[in-house]
């Protein structure tokens, strides 16, 4: 599951490629690049930013998170229909997201309710970041039924 030389999860060596100037890049999209951080100091640079411009910055970074994963899902998306074959259907690819989440050390997900191109209600235990994470399941949504994904956190509040 995980590299003996380094540690980084097997997964994550298998869909990317290290370039020698130490860029990874994505193996299903070459404009996809990836950073590695400490969810610590992810969050210590969004509170600092938000208190430096005097607003909380916590819509941008799902925003941001979405747009990234939405390109990320569609580029995979693609490769696959281009490699010849049929990519899963929306609620497999969740399912298997799901069941991946974890892998690159995100968090946990678990599928509460899936309806069809409409809605999908996910429990997220011990995610990196909440903002980023709830960035990233909008996008992988709008990435995989073509439709704005946005966010309702627990409580029902929009984001």
């Amino acid at each position: 599951m995980y590299c003996s030389e380094c540690g980084m999860p097997r997964g994550v060596g298998k869909s990317n490629i290290w370039k020698p100037s130490g860029a990874i890049v994505s193996k299903y999209e070459a404009g996809l690049r990836g950073i590695f951080f400490d969810t610590q100091e992810i969050e210590n640079l969004f509170a600092s930013l938000s208190e430096e411009i005097g607003y909380d910055v916590t819509r941008m970074v799902i925003e941001g998170k979405r747009k990234d994963s939405k390109h990320y899902t569609s580029g995979l998306l693609n490769s696959i229909r281009e490699s010849g074959a049929e990519p899963p259907g929306p609620e497999e690819f969740f399912r298997i997201m799901a069941a991946n989440y974890s892998v690159p050390g995100f968090g946990k997900v678990n599928i509460l309710d899936y309806r069809e191109n409409e809605s999908i209600i996910l429990e997220m235990v011990d995610v990196y970041n909440k903002a980023m994470a709830q960035g990233q399941a909008a996008g992988v949504f709008e990435g995989v039924v073509n439709r704005r994904g946005g966010v309702v956190g627990e409580g029902g509040e929009r984001s």
